[in-house]
């Protein structure tokens, strides 16, 4: 199970949070990140984090490298298509 962030405010492990770009992104997480297009968003992009223990991050960014959302949790949920446990 993981859960989702939408808002402002809310800090992810590392430092990452939205309103970010996706430039920042991979400084922060440099060496754990993975990317690939986003399902959901036209030209969007998620950025994967390896985390420990199995956990992991993934920040949503859209067309314009801005960061929207973000989900932590267990890698297996994280790598589950949009809205499916």
């Amino acid at each position: 199970e993981g859960d989702h962030i939408d808002g402002v405010g809310t800090v992810a492990e590392g430092g990452g949070h939205v309103g970010m770009q996706a430039d920042d992104i991979r400084t922060l997480y440099a060496g754990r990140l993975s990317e690939q297009p986003d399902n959901a968003v036209k030209g969007g992009l998620d950025l994967k984090i390896a985390g420990s223990n199995g956990n992991g991050i993934v920040f949503q960014a859209d067309a314009s490298g801005n960061i929207t959302a973000f989900h932590a949790g267990v890698a297996q949920t994280l790598d589950a298509p949009e809205g499916c446990p």
